[in-house]
């Protein structure tokens, strides 16, 4: 049996319905997840895979001005992608709700690294 593609994109779009409708109920998830899908271009992304992912703010005046996100995927490998602003306002939401509601979900976050001593080059 054979399935067409315009069937094959019905099914797709029952599954997103489903899944959206699986975390209605918290408006700040539903726009974390927005966010998250149109950062990476995957759609859709589940409440589960958010599991799989660790994410860092980044600060410029000590306002966060967005958040790298990185995505390995047990199956396909890895993304990573910047949340931007844009991604964040689509959503709903601001970067606060984002990192409270995705870290909720079960992403890490990655702590900054230390700073180090500049070095010298080795060469003349």
């Amino acid at each position: 049996m054979r399935i067409t593609e315009g069937q094959l994109r019905r099914i797709i779009r029952q599954e997103v319905k489903a899944l959206r409708e699986s975390v209605a109920g918290d408006p700040a998830q539903d726009g974390a997840l927005r966010a998250i899908e149109r950062a990476l271009s995957i759609s859709p992304i589940t409440p589960e895979d958010v599991m799989y992912m660790t994410f860092q703010p980044r600060r410029s005046g000590g306002v966060i001005n967005s958040v790298n996100l990185t995505y390995k995927d047990p199956d396909a490998g890895s993304y990573y992608a910047d949340v931007l602003p844009g991604d964040v306002e689509e959503g709903g939401i601001t970067f606060d709700e984002f990192m409270a509601s995705v870290q909720q979900m079960g992403a890490k976050s990655r702590a900054r690294r230390p700073a180090r001593k500049p070095s010298m080059p080795y060469y003349d």
